[in-house]
């Protein structure tokens, strides 16, 4: 299944390397709340602190690392 389908970010024009910079940044940052804004349109997506990125990409992580 597709990240953001996972997100319910089906409609928004974002990339899944965009999300994953997006957590990695939220990480970062010790927030546990992440906002995708499009069209009018607000998803809030929870993400817990102890979120490991490369199991949230499984066999992707790799690929979307050099984005983070």
């Amino acid at each position: 299944m597709a990240l953001k389908k996972l997100l319910g970010l089906e409609n928004f024009p974002i990339k899944d390397s965009e999300i994953m910079k997006k957590i990695a940044e939220a990480r970062k940052e010790n927030r546990d709340i992440i906002e995708f804004n499009f069209d009018g349109h607000c998803v809030k997506v929870k993400i817990p602190p102890q979120t490991h990125l490369d199991g949230l990409m499984r066999g992707w992580a790799d690929y979307f690392k050099d984005t983070w």
